[in-house]
């Protein structure tokens, strides 16, 4: 009976023996599994991979998970402890558990993120697509809005897109608005590419949106898409740039060859991305820094000097020994690495997500008026003497011989873009002396003012209602 009592007293007060050692065993576990979620939390947040390749020597999987948690199991007597009472077939790392952890963290957060842009005041809907590595577009959803009194931009989600047409980007947008309860009165903009499937006025998706929805929501092109697309169309619409980026591509290649690399002692080419202009200034970039280097590699193997290397090989090398010493190369070298650092800062200034339409106006002004203040003949001059002092350093170099014509008087106060006789020498046409480069002076120039016009597009100050 005293046993009885007892029991009771203890069940009445939640102390039985096997209640005290479950609550035991249930600190461990979860003190077990806080680890692992940290652990996971921390790769996550440092964009870093959980898993590796398996590794058969150990018959197991490698990768950084796995080797942050056996340090912390090394450093850790409790976490060690806590293991050794882990059931062998509950041990929680597995990556089904991994991803399964991760889509918990994601849904806790987009939960977070929803809350704030429905409490906020008004939102901008952001949206963009690109391939992934099997081809496949993903349409990435984000939205901008003000939190305690700052402007912040979180993603909401990235989906695969069947159908890349506007009626079907429009509809992917609007189910997953609709699936994460965003308060659809908060939007009152929309910000995407130029493209016209995003930005068409009959058929596009900002057209589509505002006619799902019933009411005027302005479409705002990305300003640093635009300033994307000057560059791009002074890369490709004058033919002295696009042909100054195609030796560049095939500097990239040459050197990216393993046999030319163990020749070469400067830093790597980067790759030309069409959609990333900035990695143009990037490769330029280091071209210049590393121009002593790449002549010396390039003379090393068109004299038959390297390892391995055939006739090909060295053909290519001298030819592009012979390209990037001829003062047209140098010029462009130094003049375009010198405009698209001009434009850089703007660049990373408008990726910050803390500009908006108030800030992004005055920097793009900025800049335009940065690159009109190169519109000079002082400009131009100085960008001709640094090729003509990199080349004063050449000692068997010997520029191909140009043919001088007299040029018509009509022309003496003009800048000839398109010539049919004189195409590299400026003559004086009453002394028929050398002036200076005609055609690398119209180039600068040309490229200046293209550049300057597209920035002053209205398109390129104001937003698109």
């Amino acid at each position: 009976m005293l046993s009885w009592k007892e029991k009771l007293c203890r069940s009445s007060s939640n102390q039985e023996v096997s209640t005290l050692l479950n609550e035991t065993v249930l600190e461990k576990r979860r003190y077990y599994f806080k680890k692992i979620i940290s652990t996971i939390l921390f790769l996550a947040q440092n964009e870093l991979p959980l898993r590796g390749n398996w590794d058969s020597a150990e018959d197991k999987e490698g990768g950084l998970f796995n080797n942050l948690f056996e340090y912390n199991l090394e450093n850790d007597e409790l976490l060690r402890h806590c293991q050794e009472q882990m059931p062998a077939n509950a041990t929680y790392t597995s990556p089904l558990i991994q991803n399964e952890i991760i889509q918990i963290i994601a849904d806790l957060l987009r939960e977070k993120i929803v809350a704030d842009i429905n409490d906020s005041t008004h939102c901008t809907l952001m949206a963009d697509g690109t391939k992934d590595k099997n081809g496949r577009e993903i349409i990435s959803i984000a939205f901008r809005y003000i939190k305690n009194g700052k402007p912040v931009e979180s993603l909401l989600c990235f989906v695969k897109a069947d159908d890349i047409t506007a009626k079907g980007i429009t509809q992917l947008i609007i189910d997953q608005i609709t699936e994460y309860d965003i308060i659809v009165a908060k939007i009152i903009c929309q910000c995407y590419d130029g493209a016209f499937v995003m930005s068409g006025d009959h058929g596009g998706v900002q057209t589509l949106l505002q006619e799902y929805f019933k009411r005027k929501i302005p479409y705002i092109h990305c300003f640093n898409h635009r300033l994307h697309l000057v560059v791009i169309a002074v890369v490709s619409e004058i033919d002295s740039c696009r042909l100054f980026f195609d030796q560049v591509r095939l500097l990239h290649k040459f050197f990216n060859r393993f046999k030319v690399r163990r020749e070469y002692d400067g830093t790597n080419i980067p790759r030309l991305i069409e959609t990333r202009w900035s990695g143009h200034l990037k490769a330029i970039e280091t071209i210049a820094q590393n121009y002593d280097d790449l002549l010396a590699a390039l003379d090393t193997i068109k004299n038959g000097n390297g390892k391995n290397f055939d006739a090909d090989d060295i053909a290519l090398a001298s030819g592009l020994s012979s390209a990037i010493m001829e003062k047209k190369f140098l010029f462009m070298l130094h003049f375009l690495c010198h405009l698209l650092s001009l434009i850089e800062p703007a660049n990373k200034m408008l990726q910050s997500r803390e500009i908006g339409f108030i800030q992004a106006k005055p920097i793009i002004e900025s800049v335009h008026k940065t690159v009109l203040d190169q519109r000079t003949d002082e400009a131009f001059n100085r960008f001709l003497q640094i090729a003509e002092k990199v080349m004063s350093n050449f000692e068997d170099f010997e520029p191909r011989p140009q043919r001088i014509r007299q040029r018509s008087t009509r022309l003496n106060n003009s800048i000839v873009l398109e010539t049919l006789g004189e195409r590299h020498i400026e003559v004086d046409a009453q002394n028929n002396v050398e002036k200076g480069p005609l055609l690398l002076k119209s180039q600068y120039f040309n490229v200046i003012d293209r550049v300057s016009s597209e920035m002053a597009r209205p398109s390129m100050r104001t937003p698109i209602f």
